[in-house]
């Protein structure tokens, strides 16, 4: 049961993965109203009530159905029907409020929703149990509803699977059987395929994908001897496989969602009272928060520069201003979702480092984030991470303060063992416990020159890589970051580089290069439709044509997908949960590559 008396609820309740929490949003049985609470796998947060509920501030929408929820570009949306219209609410994570209200459709059921294509997608039962279907983008907003030339008994599901955006249902007649649909980008319509789950249903489905080629839904059985019960029905190896029983039952359609590879099933119980429930199972064999464990007793003697390291281009940089954020997660999501590459950059301000991005201050201290990470660690001693710490005032003329004060707080008695301040690259044993520094920034005091010296570091490199020489090896670095031209023009450009830099480092068998490949960029004015943003470029970019031009994310999925698995090094990125899941991508690689 959800703690803290989260329950009971009335309705199917809402799952959703936002900002590398869990969400999940429930229509309350005894005031009617919206209520939502977020979990890190662990724990569930405090109950707190949907401020959204109300339209003018005066009056409370009156819910008649279960919510849906869905993350797109970043931002978490919620729908759900209000005396027969869909009513659509958008977060806004700096005020903690839902706003931006609007309505776009007739219903009284439990809509779903994904994004996909850099759209918002809501699929839901019509009149006459029609199957509806419309999308919403930020330049248009919502399109008019159009019919899927379908018929669904109860709510359907929207979620990816192979990088297509399928539609579940259960079809309108006694059998109820789950029925799968595709949709057709071009023709702007829905077809059956991927065969069919074949599942008997209570009433409606859920569901959600995993890796692009794995995808879960959850629904009621239909069976006369366990109607009610919970089943998971997994799409793996091409199929439908049989459904899985999570011993439980319940009163509307369960929810389920998908974080750090672990499955959580949300549903009301079979009872009166109606308790919001729990269940929960694990899709590998290890978890994100502990991949390089389960790594490193496979094959215990691996070089760091034999494995794909996930990481983020300006760790911090999480801000409501569209140009300085670069980061949804905060350091301790990051590292829970198996991100080992931690780019940090500050500034000396009153003899304390600040986090910068540019010269942006990001209203926080080096201090307190180390603090985050130190603490962490101790309760994951046998992970490693990278740090690369710079310097934001480019040429420094007092870098020595800056060396003086890095130094000093890397060496501070309480934490300093869990510093490796090597200047050579390390096996993978190296970091077990402990934080690798690459130096970017200029010490000349022999006692200040630690870790691997990254001071040459070249700012926006025009070629495709550049070398810096280690005492056994080299970093070999991409960091073009500045480029001139549309989107469509500048993403194939960038990631092109990015290409290239990948297919190097699978192919280099020496063992002695540790590859640092940055997929993040700016785009440099001038453009016709203004500044575009870190977050359009790597999850995707809508022009005032609303033309859609996928982000540099979505490019990376697709080659990772394509190549298979192998070692590329240092994968550096933006939003790397978006528009899905790269981080276990690159995680993944390394099993399959050690297995071989």
């Amino acid at each position: 049961m959800f703690p803290g008396g989260k329950g009971p609820a009335r309705g199917s309740p809402a799952l959703a993965v936002h900002n590398g929490e869990l969400w999940c949003l429930w229509l309350d049985k005894n005031d009617g109203l919206l209520y939502h609470a977020t979990s890190d796998n662990q724990s569930w947060g405090p109950k707190t009530a949907f401020v959204g509920n109300y339209w003018t501030g005066l009056v409370p929408d009156n819910p008649t159905a279960g919510p849906a929820l869905a993350d797109c570009n970043g931002v978490l949306h919620a729908a759900y029907s209000v005396d027969g219209s869909l009513v659509h609410y958008q977060y806004d994570d700096i005020a903690k409020k839902w706003g931006k209200r609007s309505l776009f459709a007739r219903s009284s059921a439990t809509p779903s929703l994904q994004a996909f294509d850099g759209r918002l997608f809501c699929a839901f039962q019509g009149d006459g149990n029609s199957l509806n279907w419309t999308t919403w983008d930020p330049e248009d907003g919502w399109m008019r509803p159009m019919s899927a030339n379908e018929k669904t008994w109860g709510s359907p599901a929207l979620y990816l699977l192979l990088d297509r955006l399928c539609l579940l249902f259960a079809e309108n007649n006694d059998d109820r059987h789950t029925t799968n649909t595709t949709f057709n980008t071009s023709t702007k319509s829905w077809f059956r395929t991927f065969g069919s789950p074949s599942q008997k249903t209570a009433y409606g489905v859920s569901a959600t994908g995993f890796n692009k080629n794995i995808a879960l839904m959850a629904f009621q059985s239909h069976d006369d001897k366990d109607k009610g019960l919970v089943l998971v029905d997994t799409f793996n190896n091409g199929a439908w496989q049989h459904n899985e029983s999570i011993g439980s039952s319940s009163s509307d359609t369960p929810a389920i969602a998908i974080l750090n590879n672990v499955i959580t099933v949300v549903y009301n119980a079979h009872t009166d009272a109606r308790d919001l429930l729990w269940s929960q199972a694990t899709l590998t064999d290890y978890t994100p928060d502990s991949w390089m464990t389960a790594l490193a007793n496979m094959k215990p003697n691996l070089r760091i520069t034999d494995i794909t390291i996930p990481g983020t281009h300006d760790t911090c940089a999480i801000s409501a201003v569209p140009w300085v954020a670069t980061q949804s997660m905060s350091v301790i999501a990051q590292l829970n979702a198996g991100i080992r590459y931690f780019d940090l950059r500050c500034k000396l301000v009153d003899r304390s480092l600040m986090m910068y991005h540019g010269p942006y201050a990001l209203d926080m201290y080096l201090q307190h984030v180390l603090d985050d990470i130190y603490s962490w660690l101790r309760s994951h001693p046998a992970e490693g991470l990278i740090i690369q710490l710079s310097d934001e005032i480019k040429d420094n003329p007092d870098f020595a303060s800056f060396s003086l004060a890095a130094t000093t707080l890397i060496g501070q008695d309480l934490n300093k063992d869990l510093w490796n301040t090597g200047t050579t690259v390390p096996f993978l044993s190296g970091i077990k416990g402990k934080i690798q520094l690459i130096r970017r920034y200029r010490a000349d005091a022999a006692s200040q020159q630690i870790g691997i010296n990254a001071t040459s570091w070249a700012d926006n490199h025009d070629s495709p890589r550049f070398i810096i020489p280690t005492q056994d090896g080299n970093l070999v670095i991409q960091d073009k970051f500045k480029f001139f031209g549309s989107p469509s023009e500048i993403i194939p450009q960038k990631f092109g580089i990015v290409t290239t830099l990948m297919d190097q480092a699978r192919a280099d068998e020496s063992h002695l290069n540790l590859y640092i490949n940055y997929t993040s960029m700016i785009h440099t004015l001038p453009f016709r439709s203004g500044p575009v943003a870190p977050w359009q470029l790597a999850i995707g970019y809508w022009d005032t044509w609303s033309e859609f031009t996928p982000g540099i994310n979505r490019h990376l999925g697709h080659k990772l997908a394509a190549d298979g698995f192998a070692h590329y090094g240092v994968i550096v990125m933006d939003y790397p949960e978006l528009p899905y899941d790269l981080i276990d991508y690159l995680i993944t690689s390394n099993f399959e590559a050690a297995a071989v």
